[in-house]
């Protein structure tokens, strides 16, 4: 099987979208730190809390997936 060459634009996008990725996950991890240090007497039926959870489990998937990425990519000559 062959694998494609990536053009300078897709190097650039993917580039991108792994710094965006990795933006999202920091700032994801700073939302949990604050939720877990949250003091309500009701975080089992608060939307923040519900929306938080949801919100780690996304950044939990993406950043699977970006590793995953890392290993398969095949590695461009003259590139990282």
């Amino acid at each position: 099987m062959t694998v494609p060459q990536l053009t300078p634009e897709m190097e650039r996008l993917r580039d991108q979208l792994g710094e965006m990725i990795t933006e999202l996950i920091f700032a994801s991890q700073d939302v949990a730190f604050e939720l877990a240090m949250l003091e309500c007497e009701d975080k089992a039926n608060c939307p923040l809390v519900k929306k938080t959870k949801e919100l780690i489990l996304c950044v939990r998937k993406l950043f699977e997936m970006q590793k995953k990425m890392v290993r398969t990519a095949p590695r461009v000559r003259g590139y990282r």
